[in-house]
């Protein structure tokens, strides 16, 4: 080191300066371990003595308890009844033998002379004969100082088949009506357990079917109903949107021709046939039922406009012009019949150009 001082590599300032920072930074290691010890201390969990503030002296002895002491039961010994004394009594001599066999009670006769008898007993204690008066007052049966009348209530009649089932469909309805679609289907099954031709429970569970999708399964009571039942109105026309909804066209319409024949009423089921052979593209029966519904409700826009599209895939264009500027009077910025309109227009222009060329 002394080398290095006298060759100038280490001046004394330098060394000085490191041996300060070197006792500064051992004095604030120090202090840090203190004071970590103190935290570490402080924050330790303490150890706590059940025992610490019990006081037990050396010379203090510790008695132990004693044992508790059982008592036993006396045993009390009731006193027994006085017996009654009996008084042996001697019979006649001339008894016949069959009265000697016979069992004598235990107050037993004896003659008192030859010429009369007499039974001679002694009375019982009090305390006996109140015994037997208390058992004799448990034991006797209760009596009744009034006659017994039976109640005046009537068990409500048996209801009959009909009567039942209503009250059922009825509750199927609510139960419907509050969407316990499963609750209702047990019902209905239960109701037909009783009566399978019911008109009202099959009904019920067709619009079931319906609500799920299932119109292939309506269809088929349906199809039975309308066997049963011939003549109902409500049977058809649920038959005929069941077969609808599948896109059997053909099939509904001759429902609906068929239900034509017999419904007293026919606005719905004109209605009906002219929407499926729209739908069906038969435009000559779809501008026939068009026109039958039209003279009941000439304001219907619905068959106004399948009564125009029959009549313009018909060539009746100047008929058609006139159904469509009925439909204008109700819905004047309807763009789709002002387009046809003027399309039609156009097409009569042409038609009356080639008719009279120049």
């Amino acid at each position: 080191m002394d080398i290095l001082f006298l060759s100038g590599f280490i001046p004394y300032e330098l060394m000085f300066l490191l041996l300060n920072l070197t006792i500064i930074l051992a004095i604030y290691l120090y202090d840090g371990y203190r004071f970590v010890k103190r935290v570490y201390f402080i924050m330790r969990p303490k150890r706590i003595d059940p025992y610490a503030h019990m006081e037990i002296h050396e010379t203090e002895k510790i008695e132990p308890r004693p044992a508790p002491v059982i008592e036993t039961p006396k045993i009390v010994e009731t006193p027994k009844p006085q017996e009654v004394p009996v008084v042996e009594m001697k019979q006649e001599e001339k008894v016949e033998t069959i009265q000697e066999e016979v069992p004598t009670p235990s107050i037993q006769m004896e003659a008192s002379s030859p010429e009369t008898t007499s039974i001679e007993t002694e009375e019982p204690d009090q305390m006996v004969q109140d015994e037997i008066h208390a058992t004799i007052q448990e034991e006797a049966p209760v009596q009744y100082t009034e006659e017994y009348t039976p109640s005046q209530e009537v068990p409500p009649p048996v209801q009959n088949e009909k009567q039942q089932l209503a009250e059922l469909v009825r509750a199927i309805r609510t139960k419907i009506a509050l969407g316990s679609l499963m609750d209702a289907h047990a019902m209905i099954v239960e109701g037909l357990s009783i009566d399978k031709n019911h008109l009202d429970l099959n009904l019920l569970l067709a619009s079931l079917f319906e609500q799920d999708g299932s119109y292939k399964k309506a269809e088929y009571i349906y199809r039975d109903l309308v066997e049963l039942y011939p003549n109902n109105k409500d049977v058809y026309n649920k038959l005929g949107i069941a077969v609808s909804m599948q896109g059997k066209y053909e099939v509904a319409l001759e429902v609906y021709k068929q239900l034509l024949e017999f419904d007293t009423e026919p606005q719905n089921t004109i209605l009906m046939l002219a929407h499926i052979a729209h739908e069906m593209r038969q435009y000559d029966e779809s501008y026939h039922y068009a026109k039958l519904y039209l003279k009941q409700q000439p304001h219907n826009t619905e068959m106004l406009w399948i009564l125009s599209h029959a009549c313009i895939e018909q060539w009746l264009r100047s008929e058609a012009l006139e159904y469509l500027h009925k439909l204008r009077n109700f819905s004047p910025r309807n763009q789709e019949i002002i387009d046809l309109i003027e399309k039609l227009h156009a097409e009569e222009e042409l038609a009356k150009n080639f008719k009279n060329p120049a």
